[in-house]
């Protein structure tokens, strides 16, 4: 499945941004947010994050304790796909 296509036949943000992750594997939500903003809706940040969290939350994504620095230059961490 490519990045494209994961992207804008999800129906919704939450199935959007899990689309993404099962391209990526891994990311934070400033990369997320990137991909998300150039191929589907402009969403804010936060509504980014907080879709991570709900996919964490049902098990469908793992937080793990790495990091890498954000958009706004602080550190961010990063997700998985679970399985």
């Amino acid at each position: 499945m490519d990045l494209i296509h994961a992207i804008t036949k999800a129906e919704n943000q939450n199935d959007a941004v899990y689309n993404i992750f099962k391209v990526l594997k891994s990311a934070s939500p400033s990369k997320v947010w990137k991909h998300y903003n150039e191929l589907k809706d402009k969403a804010p940040l936060t509504s980014i994050r907080r879709s991570m969290t709900t996919l964490t939350n049902k098990g469908k994504l793992i937080k793990t304790f790495e990091t890498t620095h954000g958009i706004y230059g602080k550190p961010e961490f990063i997700w998985k796909i679970n399985g």
